[in-house]
């Protein structure tokens, strides 16, 4: 009996965190395991079914970027990236040469060094030698919402210091080190995030108004940004992007030229033999990406019959970044548990809940939440949704998903403890 466990830990690495899990998918290596039986790949799974009609970028953890074609699901090393869909406003994202963009006191040398997808299609921003600012700018043609997310890839060249600047807010970034340095003035949120090769992608979230748009500008020092330059230096900068949004994160990278684009939203469904009577018990592990608000709410792994459900999601206010389990029957919310204390940005989290009839908890990194004991079960489940909205085909907001697994049974308040670390 010892020796046939071990053989089935040491053929099947899934094993080690989704021992007994019926249904299982590891998405940093692409591999998964359905009726306890171990898969060729993701997509071997019975019933799976993706769509994005569109290509996308995905950046994995060396931080390289790669295009995904249209109807490829984005699996890597970080997981599942699902998010919903969105539009570049901005033209000629990555030929800051172009008339659409306005260079003040500044020139745009094209295609001067390896953009981070790879191709030679990074511009260097060059200052000139007039006392006063140095930037390239666009004031994009669409405009509406509420809430721009506006990002640029960025690298040190002989400047390393630089402003992002939009609708009055801005903050500043330090290429040498991958630092923000401070804010001009505060934008509703901002971020940083390494890649290969010296490479930054850098964003600020601002409150719209469609009446400006985001200006790229050089600094000599950390928040020194008018001075008298010195022709031809400067950064180097790549994908520029404008999006509307509710989140507070940028969505991938989605080049246009002439016109605003638009990258379709991922949707990855699970739909046959889930075999998902009640009592269930789920699991997943996740990198928390970004704050969130009550309008965001992003959903990582549903088990429903379409209109009943059991699943994890993130809630709360700005701030709050709490995962809850729910479960809904008859309409009405049965459940719902959550483990207190807000998840800090950029941790891998894991979770695991148990779904039962008067039965239901959650415990997250090892802690248990107080059981519900009064809760209806729902409708037999019937598929499985990774980081899509209750009833719906879409995300509400960009997620990553490492690993999920599936327990036809209900996990103990111990188990739940244990699968969650």
């Amino acid at each position: 009996m010892r020796a046939n466990l071990r053989n089935i830990l040491l053929a099947d690495p899934m094993s080690r965190w989704a021992y007994d899990a019926i249904h299982a998918w590891d998405f940093t290596t692409n591999e998964a395991r359905w009726n306890r039986r171990r898969l060729q790949s993701i997509k071997d799974t019975p019933g799976w079914t993706f769509t994005r009609a569109s290509a996308a970028y995905y950046t994995n953890a060396a931080g390289v970027m790669s295009n995904f074609a249209s109807g490829v699901p984005r699996i890597g090393d970080v997981g599942l990236l699902v998010e919903p869909g969105a539009t570049n406003i901005l033209t000629y994202s990555q030929q800051m040469d172009n008339a659409a963009w306005t260079k003040t006191n500044a020139t745009i040398s094209a295609n001067a060094t390896t953009a981070p997808d790879g191709t030679t299609t990074a511009d260097k921003l060059e200052e000139d030698s007039v006392n006063t600012t140095h930037y390239t700018s666009q004031i994009p043609s669409a405009s509406g919402g509420a809430t721009y997310i506006v990002s640029v890839y960025a690298k040190a060249a002989e400047r390393s210091h630089f402003l992002l600047y939009d609708e009055g807010v801005g903050t500043f970034f330090n290429l040498a080190n991958g630092t923000i340095t401070s804010d001009y003035s505060a934008p509703l949120a901002k971020g940083i995030e390494p890649l290969t090769n010296g490479w930054y992608r850098c964003w600020i979230a601002v409150t719209s108004t469609g009446a400006t748009g985001p200006q790229i500008m050089v600094c000599n020092a950390a928040t020194t940004y008018s001075y008298t330059g010195t022709t031809g230096y400067g950064i180097y900068i790549w994908g520029a992007q404008t999006e509307i949004a509710s989140y507070t994160i940028p969505t991938s990278y989605i080049p246009t030229t002439t016109a605003s684009a638009a990258r379709v939203y991922d949707s990855p469904t699970v739909a046959s033999g889930l075999g998902g009577s009640y009592p269930l018990s789920l699991f997943c592990e996740f990198p928390m990406l970004h704050d969130i608000n009550v309008t965001q709410h992003p959903f990582l792994v549903q088990a429903s019959d379409y209109t009943e459900s059991s699943l994890f999601l993130l809630g709360g206010g700005p701030g709050a970044r709490v995962l809850y389990d729910t479960m809904i029957a008859g309409g009405a919310t049965q459940a719902q548990t959550s483990v207190t204390g807000a998840i800090a940005v950029n941790t891998v989290v894991k979770g695991a809940a148990r779904f039962q009839l008067d039965n239901t908890n959650i415990a997250r990194a090892g802690i248990l939440a107080t059981n519900d004991t009064s809760c209806t079960a729902p409708a037999t489940a019937t598929q499985v949704t990774f980081g899509l909205a209750v009833g719906s085909a879409t995300a509400v907001a960009p997620t990553l998903i490492r690993r999920a697994a599936i327990f036809n049974r209900a996990l103990t308040d111990v188990e739940l403890q244990r699968y969650s670390t």
